[in-house]
């Protein structure tokens, strides 16, 4: 049954005699909630109401009381059985309680879960009670026509929306309902809600800037900020706690930017904050941090390039305009290596876990200039190399293993040398456990089967050196 029809039907005995819409200034915000609240017939289990637009937005007021809006949903779970959800406005009347108020039903009976309803309301995920409101429901305007309001302090202006549920698998709401109050000016011709409180929803915003990471002095930066869900406001940049101009308007997709040239050199720590424009349903946010730094000139500053390992060889990279000669210092620790003059240098063993820098002097008729690298932490060396492969033996025999006597490894020459190994026999692709020694005596039930013997070269501080041996047949 649709809204006209019904609150007609219920409103008769008020005799009215004419369709004048009453004149309702809304008047200042509430500082309370209306005397009636919590209103006992929507108790638990039941709530209140959140309304939406057609996108799926959360609205707490808006411009059209002809249509407040587009979906109505319950805050709590459905009653058992229920498919169906009714909306009714409800004037109150500071002589009567809740349950006796002149109300009116706002819309057709619909069905829910909704599946064409948006998110966060869309079914079947979403169960809760939701009125689908079709372009003539949700009148208040046609409501307030047929009416005589409440004028006394804490009713005037205020008006009740609920929510029932029905169906036939169950009794439904009945004299129950889901509840919020609104206050209408029709002067101005809004709406908003009073109870319960509503509260603002969340906003996202985030910061990105190019070029990334860094930027010479006196060129361009892009500032690019990104706010959810795209609500109408501006973006203000900031670097530190100081502005960035003037706060930047955000487009409908949320999003803002500037181009900047005013970053000094050094290392800015840059923000984005979002004012929305609608501060009651939406609240702001910062985005996240963007450390950038800003460079100036450059200093001439020499390369210790390499992996800066054991036994490895670093180079020393510089470049000068008229330069008639290059002189090359190598530095452990801070003191000139002795004879490290060249231009590379093989990292020295005892180096490990040590600094090791180099220094560049540059020399024309003019006169000289010298720099030094970074200091490097030397690292451990690479893995031992085996000059002369491990394989398996006995006697001579290095083709089959004999069942029952020892089977030997012959560990091999490495380079740089080992100090010690360690071994790992296998027969076929299985460990055999406990068999780490560098001789093995295969048992009868390996006859047939190839063992080998995985070997580990060991130095002190450089990568282990490892060896499969080649597999011999037992006998």
């Amino acid at each position: 049954m649709r809204f006209r029809r019904n609150w007609i039907v219920r409103l008769a005995v008020l005799a009215l005699a004419g369709s004048t819409l009453p004149l309702i200034s809304g008047g200042a915000a509430l500082a309370s909630a209306p005397p009636w609240e919590p209103d006992t017939n929507a108790a638990a289990p039941y709530g209140n109401i959140v309304f939406y637009d057609s996108t799926g937005t959360v609205l707490t007021g808006g411009s059209n009381l002809s249509h407040l809006a587009d979906y109505a949903a319950a805050t709590t779970a459905k009653d058992t059985g229920a498919t169906l959800a009714t909306l009714y406005f409800a004037a109150p009347d500071h002589t009567k309680v809740t349950s006796l108020w002149t109300a009116g039903q706002a819309s057709a009976s619909t069905a829910f879960p909704n599946a064409s309803a948006p998110a966060p309301i869309t079914g079947p995920g979403f169960a809760k009670p939701l009125v689908t409101l079709s372009s003539g429901d949700a009148d208040m305007t046609s409501f307030l026509g047929g009416i005589t309001p409440d004028n006394t302090a804490g009713y005037a202006n205020i008006f009740q929306v609920r929510l029932k549920d029905s169906g036939p698998g169950g009794a439904g709401s009945g004299s129950h309902y889901w509840a919020t109050d609104i206050q209408v000016d029709t002067n101005a011709g809004t709406w908003t809600q009073v109870y319960p409180v509503a509260v603002a929803a969340p906003t996202t915003t985030t910061l990105s800037v190019t070029p990334s990471g860094s930027q010479y002095s006196g060129l361009s930066v892009t500032l690019s900020a990104v706010e959810t869900p795209a609500v109408a406001g501006s973006i203000q940049f900031k670097d530190g706690a100081g502005d960035l101009g003037s706060p930047v308007a955000v487009d409908g997709s949320g999003h803002a930017s500037m181009l900047t040239s005013a970053l000094t050199v050094g290392t800015h720590s840059l923000t984005a904050e979002f004012a929305p424009t609608d501060t009651t349903n939406f609240a702001g946010s910062t985005s996240n941090t963007v450390s950038y730094s800003i460079y100036g000139a450059p200093n001439w500053l020499p390369a210790d390039l390499g992996s800066h390992r054991l036994g490895l060889t670093d180079s020393c990279l510089a470049s000068f305009d008229h330069t008639t000669s290059l002189a090359y210092v190598w530095y452990h620790n801070g003191v000139a290596i002795s004879g490290a003059t060249a231009s590379s240098y093989k990292i020295a063993e005892g180096y490990y876990g040590q600094k090791v820098s180099c220094k560049v002097t540059a020399t024309n008729p003019v006169g000289s200039v010298n720099a030094t690298s970074l200091s490097y932490t030397i690292g451990v060396g690479p893995a031992l190399v085996p000059i002369a492969k491990p394989y398996l033996y006995h006697s001579t025999n290095r083709t089959t293993a004999t069942h029952g006597g020892y089977e030997y490894v012959n560990h091999g020459t490495w380079t740089p040398a080992a100090t010690s190994y360690s071994y790992q026999w296998y027969v076929g692709t299985t460990k055999i456990s406990g068999a780490t020694s560098y001789r093995f005596i295969p048992p009868s039930s390996y006859v047939g089967k190839y063992i080998y013997c995985v070997v580990t070269a060991k130095r002190l501080h450089w990568t282990n050196g490892v060896y499969k041996t080649a597999g011999v047949k037992v006998v």
